[in-house]
């Protein structure tokens, strides 16, 4: 089946995961993504650990994409710790980027990008970018893979509600979530 592309409407990322190291670089940030290295920089997106900046290489957790008429877009939230499980959540409500942390909303933005404006109803279509998890790329010679156990996931095509978040929150953390990790090569 084709992996589900995020569009100009509405949607929601949930991931559930454990950092076991911070990064080192890079190469080693990304948490989930459609993001392809060296490609045209249109169509592309990532849940990640970035800075203060949303740039790579950082403790926070980072939704960057690039839309299909250009653009690098970058909404930042909340410093990740290692060793602890997380519920994230990112959701698009029309222009507007939602990120949620273990059920709780932490940071509202409507994303500018220089020379190419605000969000609005910008498609993030991610064609043909494979879907990654805790992988960057197959960039020659080396893979680069993240140091991180990703239990769940779940793309929807709605923003869920505030309280959708909460109740999937509750619902799944008291799992076992080092029970059958998805591994770099599931998906």
């Amino acid at each position: 089946s084709n992996p589900p592309t995020l569009g100009s409407g509405d949607f929601s990322i949930e991931v559930w995961f454990k950092r076991k190291r911070s990064s080192l670089g890079w190469y080693d940030t990304f948490l989930f993504s459609k993001w392809a290295a060296g490609a045209p920089g249109t169509n592309e997106w990532g849940l990640n650990f970035g800075d203060s900046t949303s740039s790579s290489n950082g403790n926070n957790l980072t939704f960057s994409f690039e839309t299909a008429g250009g653009g690098l877009y970058g909404v930042n939230s909340d410093e990740i710790l290692i060793n602890t499980w997380y519920q994230a959540v990112v959701t698009r409500e029309g222009g507007t980027i939602k990120i949620y942390i273990n059920g709780s909303l932490r940071t509202t933005a409507t994303p500018t990008a220089v020379s190419f404006g605000p969000l609005g109803n910008k498609a993030i279509n991610s064609v043909g970018r494979k879907l990654r998890v805790a992988y960057h790329d197959d960039i020659s010679p080396t893979n680069y893979f993240s140091n991180v156990e990703v239990p769940i996931i779940r793309m929807y095509n709605k923003a869920l509600s505030a309280i959708e978040v909460a109740q999937n929150y509750l619902n799944n953390k008291k799992k076992n979530l080092n029970k059958n990790p998805v591994k770099k090569n599931d998906i």
